[in-house]
């Protein structure tokens, strides 16, 4: 099952307003930062495995069409109820 990680800077940062995409950031930053992730579930026992790094395209698409857990399928769905 696939859980995917986002990665995210507010649009209006002080401090980040240079990053505009994952790639904007140095690849040892997001080395660590994947090993958070690694390490998070090593120690509950489980396993994860990065398999890929996106841009924000990407990101925009799985966040608003991610099955039926996405907000782009939430937001349908609310539209049949009304």
């Amino acid at each position: 099952m696939r859980n995917d990680r986002l990665i995210g800077v507010a649009i209006e940062s002080r401090t980040d307003s240079d990053f505009k995409s994952l790639h904007d950031l140095s690849a040892k930053l997001v080395d660590e930062i994947e090993h958070v992730f690694v390490s998070y579930n090593e120690a509950k026992g489980e396993k994860f495995k990065p398999i890929g790094r996106s841009g924000p395209d990407r990101t925009k698409a799985l966040v608003l069409n991610n099955g039926e857990s996405g907000i782009g399928a939430r937001a349908k769905k609310a539209k049949k109820l009304r």
